[in-house]
């Protein structure tokens, strides 16, 4: 079944009344300041974390993959800490949607801009190199304000949902490309454009190789050293997280040096080490409900095979 039209998913629609619903709930609480939205946060991770079996199932299993060398006290810790991380990421992203300049203003800190500008004096276009954490939103809507840029998503399954989620991110960033539309990229990319891409997620086995993430050999797209070679682009790492007062960090680094190479695999196992080593400074900032590990190289599902017993 095709996808319906922009004009089939407004928001008066009976179809789309939950979701205009849940817009003007985030459009109130896009309103909220930064403390009593960390407050919020950490009740709302407190809740999701004890009703949404399935993900806390999933959290559980990535983190004790990750990180064998903490105790089951501090996996569990960790898990708890990344649900309430998601759910004030959550909020943010209201406050990122819907939220006035002025809670904006002084909420992000934007450190290395100078990597970021020199990529774009290359005249090449720039992949800016992201990872699934919990603050993308927010730091998205503050570096789009001086840097507009184009945004790569996933489609989501919701019509309504995705109409308002293109529109806003259109409004905030610059233009939002759906992952699945490679051509489009790369001709940005080409035109010299700059656009936000994470490799980070499971997107299939179809162009994918296992590299090593947190020790784990995890299936990852080689999408990072293609889209760098087709649209002869420049790749510059940048990454956004929380820090402990609430504000949040936009950090980009240097350029890559000599990437692509000849050998996508070593391109992509090298991308997936700079996520793993930034995001060991804030585990519990990743999006760990997310199935990453699912594949194994020898085939089968990790989760299936957890939820089975056949390994710890």
């Amino acid at each position: 079944m095709s996808r319906p039209a922009p004009e089939q998913t407004r928001l008066v629609q009976p179809r789309c009344w939950r979701t205009a619903l849940a817009v003007g709930g985030m459009w109130l609480l896009a309103r909220l300041p930064r403390r009593a939205r960390m407050g919020l946060g950490w009740i709302l991770g407190q809740a999701i974390h004890a009703v949404a079996a399935r993900r806390r199932f999933i959290a559980r299993v990535n983190i004790g993959l990750a990180f064998p060398e903490l105790s089951r006290a501090e996996q569990e810790q960790l898990v708890r800490n990344s649900f309430v991380s998601a759910a004030r990421g959550m909020l943010e992203t209201a406050t990122a949607w819907f939220g006035p300049q002025r809670q904006i203003d002084g909420q992000v800190e934007i450190r290395g801009l100078e990597h970021l500008d020199a990529a774009i004096a290359t005249g090449k276009g720039v992949i800016m190199l992201g990872s699934h954490t919990t603050s993308i939103e927010i730091c998205g809507r503050a570096l789009g304000r001086i840097r507009p840029f184009h945004t790569t998503y996933k489609p989501d399954r919701n019509p309504c949902f995705e109409q308002v989620m293109r529109q806003r991110r259109i409004a905030i960033y610059g233009d939002a490309i759906p992952i699945t539309d490679m051509r489009r990229i790369v001709r940005t990319l080409k035109q010299g454009g700059i656009i936000w891409y994470a490799p980070d997620q499971n997107y299939g086995l179809k162009n994918s190789v296992f590299v090593p993430f947190f020790g784990i050999p995890t299936a990852t797209t080689t999408g990072g050293s293609r889209l760098a070679r087709m649209g002869d682009a420049v790749v510059l790492p940048c990454f956004s997280v929380r820090q402990r007062d609430g504000r949040n960090l936009l950090e980009f680094q240097p350029m890559l040096e000599g990437f692509p190479s000849d050998d996508p695999e070593a391109d992509t196992a090298r991308i997936i080490h700079i996520i793993e080593d930034y995001m060991r400074h804030y585990p519990e900032q990743y999006l760990w409900m997310h199935r990453r590990f699912k594949d194994m190289p020898e085939g089968g599902n990790r989760y299936l095979e957890a939820s089975a017993g056949r390994f710890s």
